[in-house]
């Protein structure tokens, strides 16, 4: 069994055993969210349905477990 969280919070690494945990910037989030705010008070609807990803990278620590075969 594994555990898997989303966001490095600091609590994930003060328990044990420490969360394995999915990473996405803070900043680069806040800025695609600002963009696209950005172009709709401008008029442009070039950002409505528009998909933005947000690279992530991943944090393995001991919450997961081999993959049994």
């Amino acid at each position: 069994m594994s555990l898997l969280g989303f966001d490095d919070l600091e609590w994930t690494t003060l328990v044990r055993p420490r969360i394995s945990v999915v990473v996405q910037s803070a900043y680069d989030m806040g800025r695609a969210a600002a963009d696209r705010l950005f172009a709709q008070i401008g008029g442009s609807g070039a950002a409505q349905g528009r998909r933005t990803v947000v690279p992530t990278r991943f944090l393995e620590r001991e919450s997961v477990a081999a993959v049994r075969r």
